[in-house]
């Protein structure tokens, strides 16, 4: 009887270190950001094919709707200039610490702010 509670705890304290290591929460955020980044990068995509078709870029990214985009991602922040021939979009990181300060310094956050950001090449 002994012997399996000790069994029982050497298999516990293994499984508890082995899910520190792995550290779940963290792997399933890193995987959420870079799937936000890379919608981000797909509603880029859908600002140049609006911006060949009308010449500026849309007052709201709802405009995107359905021509360019099936449906616009949650949670971005979408500012666009008063003569729509600039804009700037960014999303908020979930890992704390994660700003991605090249596309941030790039974009800036005059028109839209968040810790990765696009903006016209």
């Amino acid at each position: 009887m002994i012997e399996l509670i000790v069994v029982i705890a050497i298999i516990s304290i293994l499984v508890g270190i082995v899910v520190f290591v792995i550290d779940p929460e963290g792997m399933i955020d890193r995987s959420n950001d870079t799937k936000d980044r890379t919608e981000l990068n797909q509603v880029k995509t859908s600002l140049e094919l609006y911006y060949n078709d009308h010449d500026e870029y849309p007052a709201d990214s709802g405009d995107l709707e359905p021509t360019y985009m099936k449906q616009v991602p949650s949670g971005i922040d979408y500012g666009v200039s008063g003569d729509g021939q600039d804009y700037d979009a960014g999303i908020s990181i979930r890992r704390s610490g994660q700003v991605d300060a090249d596309s941030v310094s790039k974009c800036g956050t005059e028109l839209a702010s968040g810790e990765y950001m696009i903006c016209p090449d």
